[in-house]
This record gives structure tokens, C-alpha cells and sequence, in this order.
């Protein structure tokens, strides 16, 4: 008899036992009694910003709903009772990852700049290679232009050898016609005296550059002085004054 009672104790205890074990795993599959539709709606009533997440955890005892939301620029993520739709943690996120995107975004621009400051100065050196470049053309050139031959030059040979098929009477003569178109010694004499005061102690007529000259010393007990008179007009070309101490 005991034996039998003993037997059927263990058996309500073992179906007892399943039991809650069975009721167990029914509680645990089921599912949240709202749907995200539902917490959607609940989130936006309570919360002035946009979702940008939302899923269900079924792995916890409960059913519950994770939800990521924005509002002013601040990310929040929300924890919701898959059932009741009650708000179980409420946390900010995202703060650092914002000043994260904030320091990319300065570190993109200094890069960007890097890049047109680097730009820039490789521009620069294009353009002073190219003007060092055209500036060694133009010296190039400078330099042929120097040692080409010049008209002045063949004109002044020509006229050398036309002098030297010249016989001596021809230089006497145009000597002579040059001397009776000049101002005379005295002429030139009175110029250089209104000059300069003095004594005239020398006068030469001389020919430079194809012209003649009157160079004409004077001196005085102030000092002296050295002019220079064009023989044909009678200009005054040089006055060279060194007075005395």
C-alpha cells in the first residue's frame, strides 16, 4: 500500500515538474504583444525626433523592443516592454561619435586644403620654371643679336675702305673746306671766356667722333677750367671747372 502511495506521489511530482516546464517554454516563445508598428507610434507620441532603428530582442525573458532615435542633433537609445510599450532605459548615444564625425570633417577640409595649398605652390613652381625658362630664351637670343654682325659696323668698314681709295690731296682738301666752315680761334675763345674768367693758356682743334672740336685750357687765380666748343656751331659741349683750395 505505501509502496503504491509512494508511486503515485512520484508521478504527480514528475508531471507537475513538466509541467512548468512546458508552460515555461510557451511563456519564453511567445511573442511581444505589440507590434513595431505599435511601438513606433508609442516612441514618436512621447519623443519629438526620427527613428533610426528599431528591432526585437526575443532573447530575453521578456520580448523587448531596442529602439535608436534623434532629437536636436542627440542620438538616444530607447528599451520598450514588448508588451506593455513601457519605457524600461532610456540612454544617450552617440556623443562620442559625434565629435568623431566633427573631427573627420575638420581633418577632411585641412587635408582638402593641404591639397590646394600643395596645388598652388606646385603652380608656382611651373610658372617660375617657365619664366626662368623664357628668361634663358631671351638671353639666348640677346646673346646671338650681341655677336651677329652689325650694319653700323659693315657701313664703317665701307667707309674706311672708301678713305683708304682716297689719295692725299683728297684729305688735304676736305680738311681744308672742313677748316673755312669753322668758327674761327677767336670766336671760339670769346665763347669759352663767358664760360669762365681768365687767361687762355692752350687751344687745340681736335676730331672725336667725327667732329671737330675746340678744346680750350684757361686759368685764372681762382683756378681752371677746361672747355670743349663744337667748331661748326659754335656750342659749348664741356665745361670741366677746378678751382683751387
Amino acid at each position: 500500500m505505501n509502496k503504491k502511495l509512494l508511486m503515485a506521489i512520484g508521478a504527480m511530482a514528475i508531471a507537475t515538474v513538466l509541467g512548468l516546464i512546458f508552460s515555461q517554454n510557451l511563456s519564453v516563445s511567445a511573442g511581444p504583444d505589440l507590434t513595431e508598428k505599435e511601438v513606433t507610434e508609442k516612441v514618436e507620441a512621447q519623443y519629438p525626433g526620427e527613428i533610426t532603428a528599431l528591432k526585437l530582442d526575443e532573447q530575453e525573458t521578456n520580448p523587448i523592443y531596442e529602439v535608436e532615435i534623434v532629437i536636436d542633433g542627440q542620438g538616444y537609445e530607447l528599451v520598450i516592454d514588448g508588451n506593455s510599450g513601457e519605457v524600461l532605459k532610456l540612454e544617450e548615444k552617440w556623443l562620442a561619435k559625434a565629435d568623431e564625425k566633427k573631427d573627420m570633417t575638420t581633418d577632411k577640409q585641412k587635408e582638402n586644403g593641404d591639397k590646394r595649398e600643395a596645388s598652388a605652390t606646385n603652380k608656382k613652381e611651373t610658372d617660375l620654371e617657365m619664366k626662368e625658362k623664357a628668361t634663358g630664351d631671351t638671353k639666348e637670343t640677346e646673346r646671338k643679336t650681341v655677336t651677329a654682325p652689325k650694319q653700323e659696323d659693315a657701313e664703317e668698314a665701307k667707309k674706311e675702305d672708301n678713305e683708304a681709295k682716297k689719295g692725299p690731296n683728297d684729305d688735304s682738301k676736305k680738311q681744308s673746306d672742313e677748316r673755312k666752315s669753322t668758327i674761327s680761334q677767336e670766336k671760339a675763345i670769346e665763347i669759352a671766356l663767358k664760360q669762365f674768367s681768365g687767361v687762355v693758356d692752350d687751344i687745340d682743334l681736335d676730331r672725336e667722333d667725327g667732329r671737330l672740336i675746340y678744346e680750350i685750357e684757361i686759368e685764372s687765380p681762382e683756378g681752371e677750367a677746361e672747355i670743349e666748343i663744337d667748331a661748326y656751331t659754335g656750342e659749348v659741349l664741356v665745361v670741366d671747372i677746378d678751382l683751387d683750395d
